[in-house]
């Protein structure tokens, strides 16, 4: 499932806009990580984003969503190994959010 079938993969999305994350939870404040994380299933190119995002932009990796999830919960809830992988060995992580 696409949410952001109608915006541009690399673009940020509208952080007031609500998009329907998986059927029973609507969030707002989605940042450009997780973007990317939800659609690295269909866009496996989007880990090299992701790698080059956490090296420059340091604070977006504890970022919560207006669920209170952050980029490694929406990482670990679709099983994506690799990327949680990324997320637990970057100093800046706190894993207790």
């Amino acid at each position: 499932m696409n949410i952001f079938v109608d915006e541009d993969i690399y673009i940020p999305p509208d952080p007031d806009k609500e998009y329907q994350i998986i059927p029973y939870i609507k969030s707002t404040n989605v940042t450009i990580l997780m973007k990317w994380i939800l659609l690295y299933r269909e866009h496996p190119e989007l880990l090299t984003n992701i790698t080059k995002l956490i090296k420059t932009n340091l604070d977006i990796i504890n970022m919560q969503c207006s669920n209170s999830y952050t980029a490694l919960i929406w990482a670990s809830y679709y099983g994506y190994d690799i990327v949680v992988r990324m997320l637990l060995d970057h100093p800046n992580t706190n894993p207790n959010l």
